[in-house]
């Protein structure tokens, strides 16, 4: 009979703890903060000048929930499944970026497919498995 060796046992015991650890507990994971300029002609800074804010963060966890914050405060969340996601992420194009930038965007689906189908893949094990937070800063100039 053969004997198990013990190193591959404990190794064993670790992930069965590790996994046991992510469905339970389900630990969010916090990624750098991404400090994104305001331009003057945005949508966003315009907002920001109308409420007369410096920072506005956005924080996104892909648990299906969104959170505004205005100078500290919060002003708003938003929950969300992937399906209406992808709306939000319409939505952001349309306000963050600039019609030539979209227009570039939209010609990686059809270059990459591959890259964009790794991506949803990568997204819903995301969602339904580990949260994810990172949070965009607009800091206005």
């Amino acid at each position: 009979m053969r004997r198990i060796h013990p190193v591959f046992l404990v190794l064993i015991v670790v992930a069965i703890i590790l996994v046991l650890y992510i469905l339970v507990a389900k630990p969010v994971l916090v990624l750098p903060t991404v400090n994104v300029p305001a331009d003057p002609n945005s949508a966003i800074s315009a907002f920001q000048k109308q409420s007369n804010i410096n920072q506005l963060d956005v924080k996104v966890r892909t648990n299906g929930r969104m959170l505004l914050l205005a100078d500290g405060r919060e002003m708003g969340y938003v929950s969300y499944d992937p399906v209406s996601l992808r709306n939000g992420i319409f939505l952001a194009e349309r306000t963050i970026l600039s019609p030539s930038q979209v227009r570039i965007i939209t010609w990686v689906p059809l270059l990459f497919p591959h890259l964009v189908l790794n991506a949803a893949v990568t997204s819903q094990i995301l969602y339904s498995t580990l949260p994810i937070e990172i949070t965009i800063r607009f800091i206005r100039g």
